[in-house]
């Protein structure tokens, strides 16, 4: 069922949650039915709290959202496509940037980290993402495993001020996530303007 129809639903049935979630519970059967994966258990009736919890999500709505590891994820999304990736997702990603920050040492004469050379903007946002994957991932880090925390902390340690940090850290999420699922580097936008 297409996502505008679901919507339609959801407005004509605002006054009454248990109609649309009712409705969702019928197109998941439908679509269950349909793919074979029709268990006679779902048939029973349903209790009132189930009837309360269950919201259309991804896996149980043919073409409702078709990456579940959706970038841009508006508001009334389900929670599989808001959820933060996980540590281990989030460690390779810290790794891989580290390598693109840094020359790896090699022994000899130079026993030290060179910098690459990336324009000032791309390296301000790589490392930004370093620094929030790092108190993500780090098990000394009082934000391990908080993901909205690690963000917060890595824009007030980039010099976010108390008024626009959580702005700041809204922008440094969305990076790392482009960043984990995708390998994207954040690029400079103002090279029509200027040199970044």
């Amino acid at each position: 069922m297409p996502l505008k129809k679901l919507r339609n639903l959801a407005n004509l049935n605002k006054h009454s949650p248990n109609a649309f979630s009712n409705t969702a519970k019928t197109l998941k059967r439908k679509w269950k039915a349909a793919n074979g994966k029709e268990n006679p258990a779902n048939n029973a009736p349903d209790t009132h709290l189930d009837s309360m919890s269950d919201t259309p999500s991804a896996e149980n709505l043919e073409g409702l959202i078709t990456d579940p590891r959706k970038i841009d994820v508006p508001e009334g999304t389900p929670w599989d496509d808001r959820k933060p990736p996980t540590q281990v997702m989030a460690l390779e990603a810290y790794e891989a940037i580290q390598l693109l920050l840094f020359i790896p040492s090699v022994p000899g004469k130079r026993k030290r980290t060179v910098p690459k050379k990336i324009n000032g903007w791309e390296r301000r946002h790589l490392e930004q993402i370093s620094s929030h994957l790092s108190l993500y991932t780090d098990k000394d880090s009082r934000t391990r495993g908080q993901w909205t925390e690690s963000s917060v902390q890595a824009a007030v340690s980039h010099g976010a001020g108390k008024g626009g940090r959580h702005g700041r850290a809204r922008g440094i999420r969305e990076r790392a996530r482009k960043y984990i699922f995708e390998r994207e580097v954040p690029v400079c936008v103002f090279t029509l303007f200027f040199q970044c």
